[in-house]
Parts: structure tokens; C-alpha cells; sequence
């Protein structure tokens, strides 16, 4: 669905992901925000997004012990630049 790269593709990824992580299947929802980001680095929408599913999972699985692990695995598989700015989410 979301392979073609256009922005309509790039709009049903963001909404299966929204679908994804209600109904909890957080690698799934992480991988299709992952790949978004990687098509646009700078945004920082992405970044939060991923961020808040990264602190989803986290707290799904009650290891608290996980976000600094997870900002250094977000900043080398998604590349976004700043990660930090959305470090806020896991607040």
C-alpha cells in the first residue's frame, strides 16, 4: 500500500500506522513511521510520532529501562536530526 512513495501512499502509512498502534502491534507501526522518516529526515512531526510509538512500546512491555537505548536505535535506523527535540514524547 504505502510502497509507490507518494504522498497519498506516504498519508495511508500514517493513518494504518495511527490503526497499528491502537490495536497495540507497535514494530509494525514503528516500521512504516520509521520508513517515512527516512524519506524526510527533517521533519519533525515524524520524529514526534516516532518517538511517542517508541514510548508506546516501551510501556507496553514495563521496561523503563529502554529510552535512552531507543533515541540511540531511532537516531541510527530513522536518521532524523534532531531527536531530541521529540524526546519530550517519552516524558
Amino acid at each position: 500500500m504505502s510502497r509507490s512513495g507518494s504522498t497519498s501512499a506516504n498519508d495511508a502509512a500514517m493513518a494504518l500506522s495511527l490503526f497499528l498502534r491502537r490495536e497495540q502491534m507497535y514494530p509494525e507501526a514503528l516500521a512504516l513511521v520509521g520508513g517515512i522518516s527516512r524519506q524526510y529526515p527533517r521533519n519533525f512531526l515524524l520524529a514526534v510520532e516516532y518517538a511517542h510509538l517508541l514510548n508506546a512500546a516501551v510501556m507496553a512491555r514495563g521496561d523503563c529501562a529502554i529510552p535512552h537505548r531507543a533515541a540511540k536505535r531511532a537516531r541510527r535506523e530513522v536518521h532524523v536530526l534532531h531527536l531530541e527535540t521529540a524526546a519530550w514524547a517519552w516524558a
